[in-house]
């Protein structure tokens, strides 16, 4: 019989901050361009508003996923009780009415004569192609034009420095990810830390694409490091918005935690950040 547990890591949305249509110095999404038109926490609250992570979970996922909004979720000592989940499409347009991005003749929302639209790639992956619709038609909802593209998974995951599709540019103005979970969750976090931003000059390898514009405190990603109190190290939970400047910019919207799936028959627990094979050679059937 199959157990479900957590620690599977998060699927979320990511938000560009920057111009992937602007290009400086041949380099798309650079921190260099002006910030991105709609590069405001009140619009990436409004997109996450109009996202319907229960809708995602039951339809896609089912025991396999939870609902979460919490970019690190496991273990739970690290887990912020202070994000909750909502849909509310209501709250998604005052914001946006609030933001001053008007509707259109065409039912899209405008301001200044730019069209509110964004591109929303991710891998060719079924599950993550229903999720962009799902999620897009939760957009359209409140106005926002959505562009769905997807890369094939060979080219999205690629390291090729001159291929414009891969995942590691994000040559888009959103993208769904997944990142595993670490043995340490401060080396999860750095996906978020401004010292390890995706640009030409590292040739997009450093690993974080969301590029910020108010770098995350050191807690993120760098500050946990010298801490071997479990404690402490929970002390410096980075996911509460509140508390950290960076990750109250919204970076990503999560959507769910994808759980694992073990034999039943197990009779050990297993870490939330291990892997799921740990000690096989010592298995045996029950």
């Amino acid at each position: 019989m199959a157990e479900f547990q957590a620690g599977g890591g998060i699927e979320r949305n990511f938000y560009n901050f920057t111009d992937p249509h602007e290009e400086v110095d041949g380099e798309r999404s650079s921190l260099k361009a002006p910030p991105h038109p709609s590069d405001r926490y009140i619009d990436r609250q409004a997109l996450t508003l109009a996202t319907d992570r229960e809708a995602i979970v039951k339809a896609l996922y089912g025991r396999g996923g939870e609902v979460t909004t919490n970019i690190l979720n496991d273990p739970p000592q690290y887990r912020s009780a202070n994000n909750k989940a909502e849909f509310s499409i209501e709250r998604a347009n005052a914001l946006l009415d609030e933001a001053g991005w008007k509707k259109g003749a065409s039912g899209y929302r405008e301001k200044g004569g730019v069209v509110l639209s964004v591109l929303y790639q991710t891998s060719v992956n079924s599950v993550q192609q229903k999720t962009q619709q799902i999620v897009k038609d939760g957009w359209e909802r409140i106005g926002v034009k959505a562009e769905l593209k997807s890369i094939d998974a060979g080219v999205a995951f690629s390291s090729d420095a001159g291929n414009p599709d891969t995942l590691g540019k994000f040559y888009s103005d959103v993208q769904i990810g997944h990142h595993q979970r670490r043995l340490r969750p401060q080396n999860y976090m750095r996906i978020y830390h401004s010292a390890y931003i995706n640009t030409k000059r590292n040739q997009w390898s450093r690993g974080t694409t969301t590029a910020t514009r108010t770098p995350p405190r050191p807690a993120v990603g760098r500050g946990e490091d010298g801490k071997l109190d479990p404690e402490k190290r929970a002390a410096l939970r980075p996911d509460e918005r509140h508390r950290d400047p960076g990750l109250r910019q919204r970076p990503a919207g999560p959507a769910q935690e994808r759980l694992r799936a073990n034999e039943g028959a197990q009779e050990h627990q297993l870490h939330l950040w291990d892997v799921d094979y740990w000690n096989i050679a010592n298995w045996v059937k029950g």
